[in-house]
């Protein structure tokens, strides 16, 4: 016999396992911290997954709610379920295979619901619908109108958001919406339904999404509907939550955060394939090596926020002129590497002047005027001069300070920073 666990407790574990996730990494100095958050987001995954298999999960929330005993804990276990299966696997579908999912668990939740939707806040405070079941869901997508005109804000009136049912759904859009959002909701098919269960979906404290829950039926929707989808959407919050870390832990793993190119990690990993093409097929590749000039008198006069701009100026300007077959990574610090696939050593001094040259007349803007950047480079090829990555490098570091001390002596760059203040 499973023993019962309340789904207050439950839920308590669950977010105190995801809060570890992503707080320890950072007490921990380490270069595996991604690594480790994911394991711990993993982690409560399999806590859940655990919970639910072998307890009896009580959806009473606390004392106050006893009357939700009468629910059916078959339709919330199977639901948790899903949504734990769907963390674990959320990496490998899109955004839009995990709205569709979550709003069929939705309407399979609720007795009496037929169809819906899911729409998303934007910044801007414009609701938009991003997917539908039971309508034309390519014409709802041409609906957004302002969040102030939903159900939810409406009927809320400055109080703290919930779950609502509303029944009057014909008039309120005669109210509320305008002729065109009413056309286009026509020729969607939705608006038919008579009845409407909608739900913030928060993370953290802040609304993100909509759930709509819809019937054709009149007076369709109970109290305990709206408590079984107050349970729902806020384990979709945390499903969505916890999405959103692994997509950054996973996106860090491999990029830079300041400037979201490619890390040292990934490129040292990638090299390998280019190493083994060399080898074996003579497959011609370059390596360049870039360092920001005078980025430490840029730091130590302006301030760490205008050395991270000048960082990011240069590496927009040798983005640009990146194909998606080279890899353009920050090797540390001020210094970035780039691989030029198929390119011997001339095309890519050619690639890297017309990079410089274009670059060259760039200001940066500081308190009191504008600061010259510029970067200095030095190129390697293989298979030519060889195809292990730490000769390459060195080869490139070298030339790449001789082309520092050529842009001196021919005064590209001044040793009196003061003056290069305009």
């Amino acid at each position: 016999m499973k023993k019962t666990v309340r789904f207050k407790d439950f839920f308590i574990i669950f977010v105190i396992i995801i809060l570890s996730s992503i707080i320890v990494p950072y007490m921990i100095f380490t270069k595996y911290i991604f690594i480790i958050q994911i394991s711990l987001i993993l982690l409560s995954c399999f806590t859940s997954y655990f919970f639910i298999k072998n307890f009896h999960i009580s959806p009473i929330l606390d004392s106050e709610n006893n009357n939700l005993r009468d629910i059916s804990n078959a339709k919330i276990k199977n639901a948790l379920f899903d949504i734990s299966d769907l963390i674990m696997n959320s990496l490998n579908s899109s955004m839009s295979e995990v709205h569709k999912k979550v709003l069929e668990y939705a309407i399979e939740l609720i007795e009496d619901a037929q169809a819906g939707s899911i729409a998303c806040v934007s910044s801007d405070d414009y609701v938009e619908f991003i997917t539908s079941k039971g309508y034309n869901n390519e014409k709802l997508k041409g609906v957004k109108f302002k969040k102030e005109k939903t159900f939810l804000w409406v009927y809320s009136k400055n109080k703290p958001l919930e779950p609502i049912i509303v029944n009057n759904t014909t008039e309120f859009n005669n109210t509320y919406l305008g002729d065109e959002n009413i056309k286009t909701l026509k020729e969607a098919s939705a608006n038919t339904f008579k009845s409407t269960l909608t739900s913030p979906i928060f993370i953290d404290d802040k609304v993100i999404e909509v759930l709509n829950i819809d019937s054709f039926n009149e007076n369709a929707f109970t109290e305990e509907d709206k408590k079984i989808i107050n349970i729902f959407t806020s384990l979709i919050g945390i499903t969505l939550k916890n999405r959103a870390l692994l997509e950054e832990a996973n996106f860090l793993s491999s990029h830079d955060k300041l400037t979201e190119i490619y890390n040292r990690r990934f490129f040292e990993k990638e090299f390998l394939n280019f190493q083994e093409k060399a080898f074996k097929e003579n497959h011609p590749f370059s390596i360049v090596l870039c360092d920001l000039n005078y980025l430490k008198k840029i730091n130590d006069n302006f301030g760490h926020i205008a050395g991270d701009e000048a960082i990011i100026s240069v590496v927009n300007a040798i983005n640009s002129e990146v194909s998606k077959d080279d890899i353009f990574a920050r090797y540390g610090g001020d210094e970035f590497i780039i691989l030029f696939s198929n390119s011997n050593k001339s095309d890519s001094e050619a690639k890297m002047k017309s990079i410089f040259d274009n670059f060259d007349n760039f200001k940066l803007k500081v308190a009191g005027g504008k600061v010259p950047i510029q970067f200095s480079y030095g190129i390697s090829s293989a298979p030519d001069e060889s195809i292990m990555l730490d000769i390459l490098v060195k080869i490139a570091d070298q030339r790449m300070y001789t082309h520092k001390r050529e842009l001196k002596e021919t005064n590209k760059t001044d040793p009196n920073f003061a003056s290069l203040i305009k």
